[in-house]
């Protein structure tokens, strides 16, 4: 289309060197957009263990119980993002060790942990924490302090009940989601697939 232009009209060299440059630049402009504007899709969907409030810090662990070939209880550590506010980690016992919280009569916890797969959705579940690391004993998750969260478990000594709340079961090669929201409304997702095959203790990374 150039060519033909430049045939049927009379052009000079520099009028012709200013339509090259004013090509290349659009040029550069719509990739330089198109390279940020993947850069934020990345920036999107890379991160969905930290928002504003939670951030995940290192391995998440699932204990299994072989002879029934299942998932009973997760393990992973959280901490608070940078200027968040503290966020109360009071945990309510699993009076009838069902694996859920939302069938008791005088809950006291403000955090709800959720699990999500292709089958089932199952909200208000079991879990305690632990500090872990330095901290001040108490139930609320402060700057510089990580909670040692376990699903499936209650400060009641219960434990295991991660089976008890799902159905069907966390089986093998089955990936999944853990949902923890907080008072404020915000969620932390932790999105993991179980190995192939069972092991007591199994590191999901």
């Amino acid at each position: 289309m150039l060519a033909e232009f430049i045939k049927g009209k009379s052009i000079t060299r520099l009028a012709l060197s200013f339509m090259l440059v004013a090509l290349l630049g659009e040029s550069a402009l719509v990739a330089y957009g198109t390279f940020f504007y993947e850069e934020d899709k990345a920036i999107v969907f890379a991160g969905p263990e930290q928002n504003s409030t939670l951030q995940l810090r290192g391995a998440v662990l699932a204990k299994a119980d072989p002879a029934q070939g299942c998932v009973d209880e997760m393990i992973f550590t959280v901490a608070l993002a940078d200027g968040a506010e503290p966020v109360n980690f009071a945990m309510t016992p699993d009076a009838n060790a069902d694996g859920k919280l939302n069938d008791e009569t005088a809950p006291i916890h403000t955090v709800m942990i959720s699990y999500v797969d292709a089958d089932q959705r199952v909200d208000d579940l079991t879990w305690s924490f632990a500090e872990y690391g330095p901290g001040d004993e108490d139930t609320l998750l402060e700057s510089g302090e990580n909670f040692r969260i376990t699903l499936g478990a209650d400060n009641n000594g219960h434990c295991g009940l991660l089976q008890n709340a799902l159905s069907p079961q966390l089986g093998t090669s089955a990936p999944f989601t853990i949902e923890v929201k907080t008072p404020n409304g915000e969620v932390l997702r932790i999105e993991r697939v179980t190995p192939d095959v069972y092991s007591p203790v199994m590191n999901l990374s």
